[in-house]
């Protein structure tokens, strides 16, 4: 019995014991490593429902997020079996705010995407847009034509407690959109 036990305190010590290969935060050398490209340079956004100035439009973009660092990086999820990252849209001209950057309203959990040291991930993302209105005029914020940017945030970890998230976004290359006629 008593050999049980020892066995068992052994193997329960081990099980705990922290890995010699810590995550570390993502020094600006790591950050260049880092890609995020778009299939193109120019998409056309479709019509997809509403009126007057609910109309909403869609387009799909195809991402290669490459981790090019010695170390997993991991991009949060929405829900824990959701395909693809949380992302953000970003318009060039920092003053405006995209109208196609979506609003997210996700749980929590501990179950992101993981991207290997070296490794590139392909997603389709079904971006639509506008995603808000002012209350008061029904217009939407921010613009649908223009040049925009592709986000994603990476972490050094999988943790959802601030183990190092980076301080900004992985930004892609400039995209333009147009409203298709």
């Amino acid at each position: 019995m008593r050999s049980h036990l020892a066995g068992l305190l052994l193997l329960a010590s081990a099980a705990c014991e922290t890995p010699t290969a810590e995550p570390h935060g993502l020094t600006v050398e790591d950050r260049r490593d880092l890609t995020l490209r778009t299939d193109r340079n120019l998409y056309e956004a479709t019509f997809s429902g509403g009126e007057g100035t609910y109309r909403t439009y869609v387009l799909t973009v195809v991402a290669r997020f490459s981790n090019g660092t010695d170390q997993p990086l991991y991009l949060s999820r929405c829900y824990p079996a959701t395909s693809y990252p949380i992302y953000g849209v970003v318009a060039t001209n920092a003053d405006l705010e995209a109208g196609y950057n979506p609003v997210w309203a996700c749980v929590g959990h501990d179950h992101p995407i993981v991207v290997g040291s070296g490794e590139t991930r392909v997603d389709s993302l079904r971006i639509t847009g506008p995603n808000a209105w002012d209350g008061y005029t029904n217009e939407p914020f921010g613009p649908l034509t223009g040049r925009f940017r592709l986000s994603y945030p990476v972490a050094t970890c999988p943790g959802v407690d601030g183990c190092g998230v980076l301080s900004s976004s992985v930004e892609s290359n400039e995209f333009e959109v147009r409203l298709k006629p």
